[in-house]
């Protein structure tokens, strides 16, 4: 519980589809350090909250040449823990070129209560910095 208030506090704020609340917190975290020729995982936590049960898609891309994303799909079954609330995804990257690629990640998934089951898409980035060895 406590790593999921934790992480709630340093997450970048996931953005709903409009007028609506999001059930998805996305959390970015890239290797401190990533130089030229790197190889490694950038850690994806996305908070599902109250759909824990449900699928759940969650797709990663880069803008700008610097990072390349080597697997760019992953389902709740690819998480560390796919039972959890807390899914954690570690995203396979190469670092191409010196400079600055923007990570993307969108969860999509489902919330339902008793009558229905509402789609949900939430998206958070974070810029990446590729130094020259």
């Amino acid at each position: 519980m406590l790593l999921v208030a934790a992480l709630g506090l340093a997450m970048a704020p996931a953005r709903a589809q409009e007028g609506e609340r999001p059930t998805f917190t996305i959390s970015i975290e890239p290797p401190s350090r990533v130089t030229l020729g790197d190889r490694g995982p950038i850690v994806v936590h996305v908070i599902t909250g109250p759909s824990a049960a449900r699928p759940v898609l969650v797709t990663p891309t880069s803008e700008g040449p610097a990072i390349e994303i080597v697997q760019g799909r992953f389902t709740r079954a690819d998480a560390q823990d796919p039972d959890d609330a807390v899914l954690r995804f570690e995203v396979p990257f190469v670092a191409r070129t010196p400079g600055t690629s923007v990570v993307r990640v969108r969860a999509a998934g489902f919330s339902c209560d008793e009558a229905r089951c509402a789609a949900h898409e939430a998206e958070a980035s974070r810029a990446i910095e590729v130094m020259a060895r």
